[in-house]
């Protein structure tokens, strides 16, 4: 009786893309989210898998950066496949509205709205 064996390592392109800079090429280019593992099969289908890592591979300069399976996990949770992820909103990167910049919001109390009958009537575009 034979037994067809093998082992080796595989990597796996998803679907998942994470618009962060690059540390190679600085280029601000969506990442791919790229997966790797090693393996045993039996009889050419694998049995055992281990090893996990994720990575995130620039498709500019084609350098790679590790991330942790936590961040695979929070990609794939919150991202749509197909669509690009922008990294410093997980993050909670992008700074807050401040007071300045509050300050151009509408500044108008609710007594100087107009009120429905004094808005001047909505044109017709279907005439």
């Amino acid at each position: 009786m034979f037994f067809f064996y093998g082992w080796g390592t595989k990597s796996k392109e998803y679907d998942y893309f994470v618009n962060t800079p690059c540390d190679n090429c600085k280029g601000f280019q969506p990442k791919q989210v790229v997966g790797t593992y090693s393996y045993i099969s039996l009889f050419f289908i694998p049995i055992i898998r281990w090893n996990k890592q994720y990575y995130l591979a620039c498709n500019e300069c084609g350098s790679i950066k590790e991330i942790s399976k936590e961040e695979f996990q929070q990609i794939k949770q919150i991202s749509v496949p197909g669509q690009v992820l922008n990294l410093a909103v997980v993050n909670n990167e992008i700074p807050q509205p401040t007071q300045a910049t509050a300050d151009f919001v509408d500044t108008k109390t609710q007594s100087e709205q107009p009120t429905a009958s004094e808005q001047p009537p909505a044109e017709d575009i279907y005439q």
